[in-house]
């Protein structure tokens, strides 16, 4: 349970052996932002195309599409203040990368 806001968390395992917790909805990646962004990879038994566990792997590299579904990670979506602020920078971390050539400052 998310000790800020009582959510049922889901834990996975990493692509490089962390864990991270996950919400229990996709949503567009248009919502999420890149640092928060992930997906479930299947692991399959030995000779068989059953999954029998799921790996968690950050989305980098090529960006997904806007309307794609991607696995945010808990904190972006959970509703306790410090979370929601660390979302908002990440946010305008977000866009401050997408144009460089705007630092803010007024001419």
């Amino acid at each position: 349970m998310c000790p800020e806001c009582g959510a049922l968390l889901r834990p996975y395992q990493t692509n490089y052996d962390r864990w991270v917790y996950l919400a229990s909805r996709e949503l567009p990646a248009k919502d999420v932002p890149s640092r928060y962004r992930w997906r479930l990879i299947p692991l399959l038994a030995r000779h068989s195309q059953v999954p029998t566990d799921f790996v968690a792997v950050r989305i980098g590299g090529l960006a997904p599409l806007p309307g794609e579904l991607v696995v945010p990670a808990h904190i972006a979506v959970c509703p306790s203040p410090d979370a929601s602020e660390q979302v908002e920078q990440a946010r305008r971390d977000d866009l401050r990368r997408a144009d460089p050539g705007d630092h803010g400052q007024a001419v």
